[in-house]
């Protein structure tokens, strides 16, 4: 690693500080680069208070605006903390609020029957592994048949499916909570058809139902990616 020179006035003190961190057991490299850009900014505008002031935070806001938001947050958080390590020593200086968007939450989207048939047709040949197809398809078929979410799809076991009943048992889904679910016969016979080419009888009932190649759990990313990929 390159050792940084700090310039500003408060040179010593990013020293002090980093090296403090450092004994506390963090590597603190890029955070040291991150100190290093506020120090060039301080230099840059001949900051010679030893008192940091709301102000000179105000310019560092401007001096950071072409950057992306993650770039923004990142490098003005590091910043913030140098702040707060500054007034054990000089309460009078200023330590910065950031506030962060609340992000919007994102709306339900409602399929069409239409929509589910098309994206029901492309699961069927999603892949060139027949088996990961029918996963995908079957697992399709089971949360647009049964209104179930995602999550509660993906924790499904084995032992949950009931194929003499036709019943889903969905383990603390929505409030915590646990519930029966029916299934249509279509659906039920989808399901037994994914099971019965996927495991043999001496599979272990904890085995999720929708599992990977080595029968490991998926991850909501994994369907994300097959159904956006229609």
């Amino acid at each position: 690693m390159n050792i940084v020179k700090f310039k500003s006035c408060f040179a010593a003190d990013f020293r002090e500080f980093i090296e403090m961190k450092q004994r506390q057991g963090y590597s603190y490299t890029a955070e040291t680069y991150r100190l290093y850009y506020f120090d060039s900014f301080l230099a840059d505008v001949k900051y010679f208070n030893q008192v940091l002031t709301g102000s000179v935070f105000d310019d560092y806001r401007l001096f950071l605006k072409g950057h992306s938001l993650r770039t923004k947050l990142d490098y003005f958080s590091a910043a913030k903390r140098f702040s707060e390590y500054i007034t054990v020593f000089q309460p009078e200086s200023y330590v910065p609020v950031i506030l962060q968007k609340t992000p919007k939450p994102k709306k339900a989207y409602i399929y069409c029957s239409g929509e589910i048939k098309k994206i029901l047709h492309g699961m069927q040949s999603c892949s060139k592994n027949p088996e990961i197809s029918l996963r995908y398809y079957t697992m399709t078929g089971v949360l647009a048949f049964t209104g179930i979410r995602i999550k509660e799809c993906l924790n499904l076991k084995l032992k949950h499916w009931n194929s003499s009943e036709k019943i889903l048992y969905i383990k603390q889904g929505k409030f915590a909570k646990d519930r029966l679910i029916p299934v249509a016969d279509s659906v039920a016979e989808k399901i037994n058809s994914y099971i019965k080419v996927k495991y043999n009888s001496k599979t272990n009932g904890e085995t999720p139902l929708f599992s990977s190649k080595y029968n490991k759990k998926l991850g909501r990313s994994s369907y994300a990616y097959r159904l956006n990929s229609q």
